[in-house]
Order: structure tokens, then C-alpha cells, then sequence
């Protein structure tokens, strides 16, 4: 902890945590919980449903298979000048969560009522844009096909 760690799951449910390096943490079979913490880590999910929280800086995260969730705390990510990238997001199956937020019913966000951020299409994928200046990039996957059950705002 504290350099450039590279952390691995094992066969059970692992909690992996990183600190100040960049890091890559590998969760295995298992529902495992990755954190990130300042840097740019890479999280990589396992067979089964995980959480990736990337933390500070900009994160590349992989679920893998299974029903993954990717949590984006408010004060700890999607900060100004980061970019993070979702290589993986299945959509309809995975699920973004804003924790820290405050209550929003995702449908009236996605609808354009509130006015939390916003969705918009690039050749690499459909790219969130934080109101607090950071973005998120679900690589492959069309701003189109990502509907309001896709994202939890949690309190």
C-alpha cells in the first residue's frame, strides 16, 4: 500500500483496496469489492457481480461477467479533469451508482429534469459529463441504448 500495488482476489468474496500508487486490483471468482483510491488505478472485476469503486484521478474499470455495479462517490470521483473508462458496461445487466449524491428518481435525471450531468455520444462510446468537471466513458455502448434503470443515485 502506499506504491504501485497490484492486489489479486482469490476463490471467495474479496475486498480489495488501494491506496497511493497506481494500482491494479484483479478480483476472481467471487463477488469481490474493488477500491481504488488517488491515482489512476485499473479495477478489474471477476465471474461474478462485483463493485468497482475507482476513487480519485482517472480509472479504467472491467466487471467482467455478471450483474456489476460501478459506484462514483460524490467528493472522491468524477471531479474535475478526471476520465474514467467503463470497458465493459452491459447494458440492462451492470448499473451506475452516484453515492452521496442525494436522492434523484433516475428517471427524471435521464429525462433532462434534473440537472446532474449529462449523456452525449463520442466514436468511443457514450461519454457521462459530471457537473463537478470529470466524465465517465462507457466504451462500445451508444448514449442511446443506456435508459434511466441503468443508474441509482443513492443518499
Amino acid at each position: 500500500y502506499g506504491g504501485n500495488d497490484i492486489l489479486e482476489g482469490g476463490k471467495g468474496d474479496d475486498k480489495l483496496y488501494g491506496d497511493n500508487g497506481y494500482d491494479k486490483l484483479h478480483g476472481s471468482f467471487g463477488e469481490d469489492t474493488l477500491v481504488g483510491g488517488y491515482h489512476n488505478d485499473t479495477l478489474v472485476g471477476g465471474s461474478n457481480d462485483d463493485i468497482l469503486i475507482g476513487g480519485r484521478d482517472s480509472d479504467m474499470m472491467t466487471g467482467g461477467s455478471g450483474a456489476d455495479q460501478f459506484v462514483f462517490e460524490l467528493n472522491q470521483s468524477l471531479l474535475s479533469g478526471e476520465y474514467d473508462v467503463i470497458k465493459d458496461f452491459e447494458v440492462g445487466v451492470d448499473q451506475i451508482e452516484f453515492r452521496g449524491w442525494g436522492y434523484i428518481d433516475s428517471s427524471y435525471w435521464f429525462s433532462g429534469v434534473i440537472a446532474e450531468g449529462r449523456l452525449t455520444d463520442t466514436h468511443n462510446g457514450a461519454l457521462f459529463h459530471s457537473n463537478y468537471g470529470g466524465k465517465v466513458l462507457f466504451e462500445g455502448v451508444n448514449a442511446h441504448e443506456l435508459s434511466h434503470s441503468d443508474f441509482v443515485f443513492d443518499a
